[in-house]
């Protein structure tokens, strides 16, 4: 008898867990009785696409934040060799920074929990919602080469007499290429965008308040939006996972269309703007420097 108590205490326990999952409405419903949803979602998609060629002609400030980086660590050992003081990238716009990262699951899950945890976790829900029809590929990290710019900003608070920071939020995109040819200058034609993650954390560190989101898009060349990977985790809780294939599209739930509309594609344009301005800057330093050879020639030439 307690045998068979078990056994009926361990199938309603996963029948609860099955009725905890998110109801995953039929994607073939949503097409036949919310055509406008589809449509409006379809022109988000191809608005991200074109959002995301714009941004993949950035693959040649991979090799010089990955040159910045090793100048650094060898302007360390010889600080006197000032041929390590010069950088690529001198300037970037106010209250950001960017740095060469490597592709690796334990640096882009960081923050999220013990690593091989959390991709258990994304793969039990990948297979999850492959068992409810969406077609999402399993999601696989690769040793690719990135560059990662962030926007910061610190929280003051609001019920004090005296400015007082109280916290920081943060957000950042990083670009991940593979080389698709090699030449002796980088082009954008060299590089191709093959991974897309974005991060955004609000720490109030005074009220012990600590969100991170991160979105992984692995795959920016296809329409198809269905494999984003969406992690959110709140202070010390476990990490949730969201497949963005198994959100809603519905006119009481437009949960895709928000997303893409509202967040996603606000977010790209965003940081394009920031990332033309480092390339802009990083342009303009080197003209300046030959515009200021020349004005100095012209000076010495006066006598």
């Amino acid at each position: 008898m307690k045998k068979l108590s078990i056994v009926g205490l361990l199938i309603i326990v996963s029948q609860i867990y099955i009725w905890a999952q998110p109801k995953l409405i039929d994607r073939e419903e949503e097409k036949k009785e919310y055509p406008d949803l589809q449509q409006t979602e379809a022109i988000l998609d191809k608005n991200i696409q074109d959002a995301y060629k714009r941004i993949s002609i950035f693959g040649p400030l991979v090799n010089l934040a990955k040159n910045d980086r090793s100048k650094y660590f060898k302007q360390k050992e010889d600080p006197f060799n000032f041929e390590y003081g010069l950088k690529n990238i001198v300037y970037t716009p106010r209250n950001t920074y960017i740095r060469y990262v490597k592709e690796s699951p334990e640096f882009l899950l960081v923050g999220f929990g013990t690593t091989q945890e959390v991709l258990a976790k994304i793969k039990e829900r990948i297979d999850y919602v492959n068992g409810q029809g969406v077609k999402v590929p399993p999601l696989s990290f690769q040793n690719r080469d990135g560059i990662e710019l962030t926007q910061f900003e610190f929280v003051y608070a609001e019920d004090t007499p005296t400015r007082e920071v109280v916290g920081s939020r943060r957000k950042s995109l990083t670009l991940f290429y593979d080389r698709v040819n090699q030449s002796t200058i980088d082009t954008p034609q060299d590089f191709k965008l093959t991974m897309v993650v974005s991060r955004v954390i609000n720490h109030h560190i005074r009220d012990g308040v600590k969100d991170i989101e991160l979105i992984v898009d692995p795959d920016p060349n296809t329409e198809n939006m269905d494999d984003v990977i969406i992690l959110h985790r709140y202070n010390e809780k476990p990490t949730q996972v969201i497949v963005l294939g198994s959100m809603h599209n519905t006119p009481n739930n437009p949960h895709r269309v928000v997303f893409k509309r509202d967040f996603y594609l606000q977010l790209l344009d965003h940081f394009n703007s920031l990332y033309r301005m480092v390339d802009g800057y990083a342009k303009k330093d080197s003209n300046e420097y030959n515009q200021k050879v020349l004005q100095l020639l012209k000076k010495e030439m006066e006598y």
